[in-house]
């Protein structure tokens, strides 16, 4: 096992370091030095945190070459604030009209993060 920001030594030339990702539970990026060269692999990271899960945790670092996921890297979204909020409302606006509501997201990490906003949301505002 290969425990956050431990370095292992692979021989005189190679080593990595991994970090927290601040994706999902477990998620990791790695920095991999190969002699004077270096590179950071990660897949999703998340730098704001969330509520259960804190912000990805990396050492400043000046890779050679950065390989990532880039899902939202062209896209510009409303603060997280705003899309929550927004979210919040529509929900509340159906089940107050009697509907129901389906969420489709996957099962690790935004249901997670969901299910805890929507707690706190029902505490608030004392619905039941």
């Amino acid at each position: 096992a290969v425990h956050l920001h431990q370095t292992i030594q692979v021989d005189d030339q190679l080593e990595i370091t991994a970090y927290y990702a601040g994706h999902v539970l477990g998620a990791a990026m790695f920095h991999v030095k190969v002699g004077p060269h270096s590179l950071v692999y990660t897949g999703d990271y998340n730098m704001t945190p969330d509520r259960h899960l804190g912000a990805a945790s990396i050492d400043r670092l000046r890779p050679d070459l950065l390989i990532t996921e880039t899902t939202y890297a062209t896209t510009i979204r409303d603060s997280k604030r705003a899309r929550e909020q927004d979210f919040l409302k529509r929900v509340h606006k159906c089940v107050r009209n009697g509907g129901k509501v389906l969420i489709p997201v996957f099962a690790l990490g935004r249901a997670q993060e969901l299910c805890l906003l929507l707690e706190t949301y029902w505490d608030r505002m004392d619905l039941q």
